[in-house]
């Protein structure tokens, strides 16, 4: 019977360790797409921007004008913790969060 109880309570362990680590590879992966969703965000409003401002490609994004084509007209907060940069007009906004910028990001740095 103590041999049942044991094999159990492994086994109940077990199944609580994998929800676990599902859990947090789950939360991880949404913040993650948050993140990258504001990057587009951000992208999105600096190529309105610059339409709006012909001559700017290359120059830098000036992020309270830049913020007037984003909903609630301020610089969305990443879920990560990281901080966005604008970067020039041309060039993808990146987060501190991420390895690189939305292109191609997969990963952030904390995991």
């Amino acid at each position: 019977m103590k041999k049942a109880i044991g094999g159990l309570l492994a086994v109940v362990l077990i199944v609580l360790i994998l929800a676990a680590i599902s859990y947090v590879r789950m939360t991880s992966f949404s913040c993650s797409s948050a993140c990258v969703n504001n990057l587009r965000q951000i992208d999105s409003a600096k190529e309105q921007w610059a339409l709006a401002n012909p001559g700017t490609n290359g120059q830098e994004a000036v992020v309270s004008a830049v913020n007037q084509y984003i909903k609630g007209r301020t610089t969305p907060a990443c879920p990560e913790g990281g901080i966005y940069t604008y970067n020039p007009i041309g060039v993808p906004p990146t987060c501190s969060g991420f390895d690189k910028g939305w292109l191609g990001a997969k990963r952030p740095h904390h995991m």
